[in-house]
């Protein structure tokens, strides 16, 4: 889906929420990226938890009367979120910016536009660009970078509950902007390294999370962020993080195929993702859980599906296989699981190079916009049509300007008489071949 080009409706306020601690050096970098929003937010909240070192000093550094700054004692991140998601009543969306990240210059206007223009968004995460601590742009080849961009081409936003099953592609809390009485009704959990993964699951199989295709954050990778600790502690999080999922949608898991559906999208992907969930581990802690029933207990459970609720039960069991075109057998899934990654690394390739297209003929468009040899061409009936090269598509709109720069004289005569503007637009296109 194309990215929104509408502008907010003013009416609607936005806020934004900090959790703060320990980030002397980059919590005034963030709140200026806040300030300089294309969209204002109208309050910003920030709430320290109990930092040691000068942060609360360097917010209170930052003059702006939207800035609101409460202080309190060392209860983890997902307290601090909560409670600045309580500070924001009044308000009607959320975004959240983590203390040591930034965000890109439009992306309230950009999230705010998507939030209007799709009622049915709860909660919203972007592309985003991953950072060194001095602010500039992580190398491709670092770890983390590899990561990201393995769990980027891990799915589409039009399968987000698998995707989500394969890799937290979000990667971060920074990444949500949401409604604020989602938030409310759905408050972060006390895990200390997936608090942000629960929320998304929950958003994905409630059919709310959407995915706006744009880097708009600025992900900051540096020491205090990276997971060090041993596996066994992170393992055991998530975890316990599945089964508080699965216990929660229990409920809705009763009553909505939609939702059953979803969950196990998310579990099929799940069962062999790049994170740190461990199906074996999850399908020990069940069978213990159903080893505490009793046969009468089993049995009236599994009496209780009836097809009213549970239509699924009504399904042939061998549907699926007998009628399975060509004849592939059972064994092939893993086949056809490469050729499913496969596709989706193609599909994201095409949206990456239209992305950077589109880049391109912005930047054209800009300088044949600018240019006074252009400009004179035009007036004098030669060169025009750079910006009017009549095809939707931009690579068709590039290969069209490329035509146009080859077959027109008076271009040609500008660049031989060196106009900056004519060479820059064909240094622009070489890139592009």
């Amino acid at each position: 889906m194309d990215p929104p080009t509408a502008r907010l409706d003013m009416t609607a306020r936005v806020a934004v929420v900090i959790p703060l601690y320990n980030h002397e050096a980059y919590i005034v970098e963030g709140l200026r990226s806040l300030l300089a929003q294309s969209r204002p937010p109208d309050a910003i909240f920030v709430v320290d938890d109990g930092s040691t070192d000068g942060s609360l000093a360097a917010a209170r550094s930052v003059d702006d009367s939207r800035i609101r700054i409460e202080s309190g004692p060392n209860r983890g991140a997902h307290a601090a979120l909560n409670r600045g998601v309580a500070l924001t009543e009044g308000f009607d969306l959320v975004a959240i910016l983590n203390s040591d990240d930034r965000f890109a210059p439009e992306r309230l206007e950009r999230c705010a536009a998507w939030m209007e223009l799709h009622p049915e968004t709860r909660l919203l995460c972007t592309r985003l660009r991953l950072i060194d601590p001095s602010g500039q742009p992580l190398a491709a080849d670092e770890p983390r970078s590899r990561w990201f961009a393995a769990a980027w081409s891990a799915g589409t936003p039009a399968d987000l509950c698998a995707w989500l099953g394969r890799a937290n592609f979000a990667g971060t809390t920074s990444n949500f902007v949401a409604r604020r009485d989602w938030l409310v009704a759905h408050p972060f959990g006390p895990y200390r390294y997936v608090h942000d993964y629960h929320a998304l699951i929950y958003a994905a199989i409630e059919g709310g999370l959407s995915v706006l295709d744009e880097s708009l954050l600025d992900y900051r990778v540096h020491p205090g962020n990276t997971i060090t600790t041993a596996p066994e502690r992170l393992i055991r999080e998530v975890l316990r993080m599945h089964v508080d999922v699965a216990r929660q949608l229990a409920p809705s898991l009763g009553s909505d195929s939609a939702a059953r559906a979803a969950w196990i999208d998310y579990l099929r992907a799940a069962w062999g993702n790049v994170s740190a969930f461990r199906a074996d581990l999850f399908q020990v802690l069940s069978a213990q859980a159903l080893a505490g029933l009793t046969e009468s207990e089993l049995e009236a459970r599994i009496d209780a599906m009836d097809p009213e609720r549970y239509p699924e039960i009504r399904e042939f069991p061998n549907r699926a296989l007998v009628n399975l075109a060509g004849g592939a057998a059972a064994g092939e899934s893993d086949a056809a699981l490469a050729e499913t990654v496969a596709r989706l690394q193609r599909e994201r390739a095409l949206l990456k190079r239209e992305r950077e297209d589109r880049r391109l003929l912005a930047r054209i468009l800009e300088v044949a916009a600018r240019s006074r040899w252009i400009a004179i061409g035009g007036l004098l009936g030669a060169g025009r049509g750079l910006g009017d090269a009549g095809a939707a598509d931009p690579a068709a709109r590039l290969e069209a300007i490329r035509g146009r720069l080859a077959a027109s004289a008076w271009l040609r005569l500008g660049d031989r008489l060196g106009s900056r503007s004519v060479k820059r637009i064909a240094a622009l296109l070489a890139r592009n071949p």
